[in-house]
């Protein structure tokens, strides 16, 4: 699917107001799926796949470091300043390549929704096996829709 920016703005309910359509993002239950899920404590590094703008805010929030990455240019343009965090760091790359190219580390890595967008690297594990070693003890890798969060 291409994220361009048509895909992008149909999902927009009130650009004025950042608000999407219900079915466009995650409703408060999903948000509190996502609470549940990552450590409330603020953790070093955190990356965040995608441009979700209800999730960066919560880790923005929880993370001293914050990497948000999506390969749409036109999702980071209507998106990124939704959020606005000296904490975070917006990058424009592919998920699949970006552990591989960059050889960066973090103690949590989330998505919204991810495992549609990755082109088949979820079966394959190839989306974080660009990771060096396993994240540390007590860190996490997490995918989480609707009420059910499953790890890594």
């Amino acid at each position: 699917m291409a994220w361009e920016a048509e895909f992008i703005t149909a999902r927009i309910a009130s650009r004025a107001r950042r608000v999407r359509y219900e079915a466009g993002f995650p409703n408060p239950e999903e948000v509190e799926v996502y609470r549940d899920a990552f450590p409330a404590e603020c953790v070093e590094r955190c990356l965040i796949l995608g441009m979700t703008p209800e999730l960066r805010a919560l880790m923005a929030g929880r993370c001293a470091k914050l990497v948000s990455v999506d390969s749409s240019a036109a999702a980071i343009a209507e998106y990124g300043p939704w959020v606005a965090s000296p904490r975070e760091t917006i990058v424009e790359a592919d998920w699949s390549r970006f552990l591989q190219q960059t050889g960066q580390r973090f103690d949590v890595i989330a998505g919204d929704g991810i495992f549609g967008n990755l082109s088949g690297c979820y079966r394959s594990g190839s989306a974080v096996a660009g990771y060096p070693r396993p994240p540390r003890a007590g860190r996490c890798v997490r995918h989480a829709h609707g009420s059910a969060t499953r790890g890594i």
